[in-house]
């Protein structure tokens, strides 16, 4: 069952490349990378833009801003755009970079359009570099991907993470009077199983966990998921620990 709905919030492949959960567009010697993360609260959208080739690289822009990224239902309706409501220096900007090495932006998007989150369901996220020019303009920068956004929890509030490289402290609010577990999983394996949560009375609790670093995954992301043992047994809440 866990490993059901950690797939609902895994990036999905539009166009078929050697990486997963990684959608690839190459222009000569850069790549554009995007890695889209969808999570309970919001989703986190990571583009990495490498220069592939042995000679410094230089970009030059219209404006201060570097890349545009839209998000839109199946149907069509567009949902965010990350350029909506921001100002951008209209002025020729320059980017280098060195051989081999990457730039990497992050967004976030709230789920939310007009105020109000979106249904939940299957949505297009697509980002763009705005370069004024390309070593071979006919090759765009665009990078695809469909991912899946879930229903709404109103049960857990204020998670918060602290820690890295396999020590980490979870903190949060469970508005529910069922009792709690959690288990521990890197997208393939599940590294700690089903682990009793003590909740106070205000429904606050605090986890602790320890990860051996020979069991941390070498490319991939761990998620601690919360379970509500009666009601929402069947979805829990996924949290991010660590990225690596």
């Amino acid at each position: 069952m866990l490993k059901k709905a950690f797939f609902m919030f895994i990036v999905y492949l539009l166009i078929a490349f050697p990486f997963a959960n990684d959608i690839f567009a190459k222009a000569s010697s850069l790549s554009l990378e995007m890695n889209a993360l969808p999570r309970t609260d919001d989703m986190e959208i990571e583009l990495k833009l490498t220069n592939n080739s042995s000679q410094r690289q230089e970009l030059r822009f219209s404006s201060s801003q570097k890349y545009e990224i839209a998000i839109k239902s199946l149907s069509g309706e567009e949902v965010y755009r990350y350029s909506f409501n921001k100002l951008f220096t209209q002025a020729i900007q320059r980017l280098a970079i060195n051989p081999r090495e990457s730039l990497v932006w992050k967004e976030r998007w709230d789920y939310k359009n007009n105020g109000q989150r979106v249904e939940p369901g299957d949505y297009i996220v697509e980002a763009e570099l705005l370069p004024m020019a390309l070593t071979d303009p006919a090759e765009l920068m665009i990078a695809k991907a469909t991912i899946a956004i879930s229903e709404e929890n109103r049960v857990f509030k204020n998670i918060q993470v602290k820690g890295e490289k396999g020590k980490y402290t979870i903190t949060g609010i469970a508005d529910t009077k069922n009792n709690l577990l959690y288990t521990i999983e890197d997208g393939h394996n599940e590294l700690i199983s089903k682990q009793w949560v003590t909740k106070k009375r205000n429904g606050t609790f605090t986890i602790h966990v320890e990860i051996p670093e020979q069991d941390l995954p070498k490319n991939g992301t761990l998620i601690l998921y919360l379970i509500e043992e009666a009601a929402n047994y069947d979805k829990p809440y996924p949290i991010e620990l660590e990225k690596f």
